[in-house]
């Protein structure tokens, strides 16, 4: 079946920045909430934040400043009701389609946490300041109410090690509110 996701385009190596490929570190988390209340996250301070919101789906990045790393999320209600067993096949569909086109991609197997969260790995080539280097992701699917949501984070792979327990800590403590509604008049 068709599912239309909407690509967020700013996932870091778009930077215009002076910054090499230094290691990246992860200050002060500050909280965004979604004016409707169907989302509070902690991002990093200081991140810029990129909306590609539509009528129905959230869409919200926030990059680093020099292009390095990233942390996006992406709220939606699917077209129809999705058995259990197709969400891992349906997942690693979703992130192929929203994520596929850039060089390099490779994409892992999907995993079923407990909890129910599906976990896929992938990684990509970025240029950052016309340095060639790998991008190493993770992006988490999670069913809330009749909704989807894919919480993906990201950065260059000499700095993803060092920031993946604060990312992690980030996706653990994500609040999607399954009772809101999407809001159908958003304006990026």
């Amino acid at each position: 079946f068709p599912v239309t996701i909407t690509s967020p385009t700013a996932i870091a190596g778009t930077s215009t920045s002076t910054t090499n490929l230094s290691k990246l570190a992860i200050g002060a988390l500050e909280t965004y909430k979604h004016p409707s209340g169907i989302l509070e996250i902690n991002v990093p301070k200081g991140w810029q934040i990129d909306d590609k919101s539509q009528a129905g789906e959230l869409l919200i990045t926030w990059n680093e400043p020099a292009g390095r790393s990233t942390l996006s999320t992406n709220i939606f209600v699917p077209p129809s009701e999705i058995p259990e067993e197709r969400l891992p096949d349906l997942f690693t569909a979703i992130v192929k389609g929203m994520y596929g086109n850039r060089d390099e991609f490779v994409v892992q197997s999907p995993i079923v946490e407990s909890t129910g969260t599906i976990v896929i790995v992938w990684t990509a080539s970025i240029n950052v300041d016309g340095q060639k280097t790998k991008f190493i992701a993770n992006s988490r699917f999670k069913r809330s109410n009749n909704k989807f949501s894919i919480l993906t984070f990201g950065a260059i792979e000499l700095s993803f090690n060092d920031l993946k327990d604060t990312f992690f800590g980030i996706a653990n403590n994500q609040i999607v509110d399954g009772n809101v509604a999407i809001p159908e008049n958003i304006k990026p």
